[in-house]
């Protein structure tokens, strides 16, 4: 079912967006499928409490994969070399504002509730959900919507893998229902992202040139 996903995903999709699904799967599945113990343990050994780790490493990888958003954008969408740096620019800007709300809660559950990583990585792919509007476009468009949840979901899961490769498996803690702790860590991440996405749309008004 998930590959048959992918098939119509890509049927529909243009070039430079599935040309990073296959970079971001290129680089970041292998993490999982051949290297996880050791990308871990290496992650793992950074001298900084659990929540500043999470934080600094989900931070680096957003800015790692926008740049590889606005380098197709610039060469593969609009064609222009020229381009390069300041779409680069404004897509890292634009994102290190919207990712703070999801990076700090879940920063902040990883440190509470000693969390599965497997956990993690479906609550950053359900908010992938939300913020991307897969959710709210199932009413209007349900058969086009329901074709991005799954590439969305691996999207966001990915950003936030190396941030969740750095928190030490859990060993057995009791937690909360899974279902809880996401409604949680998401209505969380939704109150830290109102102020920033306000703060989005003054600049956006102020100096249009600094997002995409």
């Amino acid at each position: 079912v998930l590959i048959a996903a992918w098939a119509a995903f890509w049927l529909v999709a243009g070039f430079p967006l599935i040309t990073y699904h296959v970079l971001m799967s290129a680089v970041l599945i292998p993490l999982v499928a051949w290297r996880q113990p050791a990308v871990s343990a290496v992650l793992s050994r950074i001298r900084l409490p659990v929540p500043l780790r999470f934080i600094a490493l989900a931070y680096a990888a957003v800015v790692a994969e926008e740049t590889l958003v606005g380098t197709l954008a610039a060469l593969l969408a609009e064609g222009d070399p020229a381009a390069w740096a300041p779409r680069v620019r404004q897509f890292i800007t634009l994102n290190l504002f919207v990712f703070t709300g999801p990076i700090l809660a879940l920063a902040l559950h990883a440190r509470l509730c000693a969390p599965h990583r497997w956990e993690v990585l479906v609550m950053a792919g359900g908010w992938g959900l939300f913020a991307e509007a897969i959710l709210q476009r199932m009413l209007t468009y349900p058969l086009l919507a329901g074709l991005l949840v799954w590439p969305t979901m691996v999207i966001y899961a990915l950003i936030f893998l190396p941030a969740t490769l750095s928190v030490a498996p859990d060993r057995g803690t009791r937690r909360p229902p899974l279902a809880l702790r996401a409604i949680l860590t998401w209505a969380l991440a939704f109150a830290i992202s109102i102020p920033v996405i306000l703060t989005v749309e003054h600049l956006r008004s102020t100096r249009p040139g600094l997002f995409p």
